[in-house]
């Protein structure tokens, strides 16, 4: 399951995917110990460009709008 958010920057158009990672079965973790993980993932896309730029821009977004997408798929998702 997969979420994605586009937000303004100054630098260009950010797009975030959220997607949920949850464990198959019951001794399986992340190399955390976690059973489940939101992995995210930030392109970034200049002004005046079409095609998205590769890497990861996570370091231009703030605390609260990671927060912020991963609670509109955790509602997305909310049995």
């Amino acid at each position: 399951m997969n979420h994605e958010k586009i937000i303004k920057h100054n630098q260009g158009k950010l797009t975030i995917h959220v997607s949920l990672w949850i464990t198959k079965n019951e001794w399986e973790t992340d190399i955390n110990d976690n059973k489940f993980r939101y992995d995210i993932n930030t392109t970034l896309t200049p002004k005046g460009k079409r095609k998205p730029l590769t890497g990861n821009y996570n370091h231009l977004l703030t605390e609260d709008q990671i927060k912020e997408v991963k609670n509109e798929f955790w509602l997305k998702i909310k049995p």
